[in-house]
């Protein structure tokens, strides 16, 4: 799915829900990130009733068949640009009931037992740049923060089922960022590669979260490089610590340490050159130094760019990749740290 849907969203309704103790806050509701000029400031609706599917079902068919709805309980906290996220039109079940990911409920929670997590913005992010963007099935789940895409009160019922949407995070301040349930099935399911992926990041060395890099509307260069550091990756950290307009992903081969076979796995880094691993793929077969093609290297490079919205590609290093990276029809350019591949001995002074 691209990151960045075309198109306004629809109009949306908030209903809000109270919260545990049977309250909704009015410095909650007044606080509400709803955007001078949008429709959905003009409908804000409260309603204590709703405190199950059926009758958030009930409620939805009453507003504007053009308009979505949005059930969210008394002190839910909703992050920047969660509306693109959730809007975003999904090819799998465009019409079922959205949950997003979040700690406000045990089930569908990526950071659960997580403790390196400890900020909800930085883990909103974080959890952008691991996620697929996709929706899985889930057949039981809670309505505190449910979404209701236009029309489709009017073609579920009270037993349809709901899709878990993995690239956003609600928080819920009354709860531990990493309160949950990691180990059930149906989370395991629900959050797939996203969790992984935190999982992965959990274990690196503490990084400030990357910017919501793909979704903010700002430039993303994309770095092709090798994993071995040196002054290629000083000069990508170099552009990318001074570029103050745009963000930098790194896509960088990586193999045997001793130097043999260099494109065994390819990894994205948000954060600089061998920091903040987002994605990581096997490369089978392995290219030990550089080919001229190679279908799943070129499937795996086109999904990136579409997935953060890449519009650019820097090529400083073609060790460990296919020539496919000079090829993507985006404006690219090669930096001549060496001449490899045109001078492929580099051990050999021309």
């Amino acid at each position: 799915m691209q990151s960045n849907p075309a198109g306004e969203p629809a109009p949306i309704q908030f209903i809000a829900l109270p919260g545990d103790d049977g309250r909704i806050d009015e410095h909650w509701l007044a606080a509400l990130p709803l955007a001078a000029g949008d429709p959905a400031a003009q409908c804000c609706r409260r309603d204590p009733r709703a405190a199950d599917f059926r009758r958030c079902l009930a409620l939805a068919e009453a507003c504007a068949a053009d308009c979505a709805v949005l059930f969210l309980r008394s002190g839910l906290r909703l992050p920047a640009h969660w509306r693109e996220r959730l809007a975003a039109p999904l090819a799998e079940s465009t019409l079922l009931p959205r949950l997003p990911a979040g700690n406000y409920a045990g089930g569908i929670n990526p950071l659960a037992g997580l403790d390196r997590f400890t900020d909800a913005d930085d883990a909103d992010r974080w959890l952008w740049l691991c996620s697929e963007h996709q929706a899985t099935l889930i057949e039981e789940f809670p309505v505190d923060c449910l979404y209701l895409p236009p029309g489709a009160a009017g073609t579920i019922g009270a037993n349809s089922p709901a899709v878990v949407i993995d690239s956003l995070f609600v928080f819920d301040p009354a709860r531990s960022l990493t309160d949950g349930e990691a180990a059930r099935p149906a989370t395991a399911a629900a959050l797939g590669a996203a969790r992984l992926r935190l999982q992965s990041l959990a274990a690196e060395p503490p990084l400030a979260a990357p910017p919501p890099i793909g979704l903010d509307g700002k430039p993303v260069t994309l770095h092709i490089s090798h994993d071995w550091g040196g002054g290629v990756s000083r000069w990508i950290e170099d552009v990318a610590d001074r570029d103050v307009e745009g963000h930098h992903l790194v896509l960088s081969a990586a193999g045997d340490p001793a130097g043999t076979t260099h494109g065994q796995v390819l990894r994205l880094y948000a954060s600089g050159p061998g920091r903040g691993c987002v994605r990581e793929l096997p490369l089978t077969p392995s290219i030990s130094d550089t080919v001229s093609a190679d279908p799943g290297y070129r499937q795996w490079l086109a999904a990136i760019i579409q997935r953060f919205a890449i519009g650019r590609v820097v090529v400083s290093s073609l060790i460990g990749h296919s020539l496919d990276a000079l090829r993507t029809g985006l404006p690219t350019a090669q930096i001549l740290h060496d001449f490899y591949p045109a001078w492929p001995l580099l051990d050999r002074d021309p």
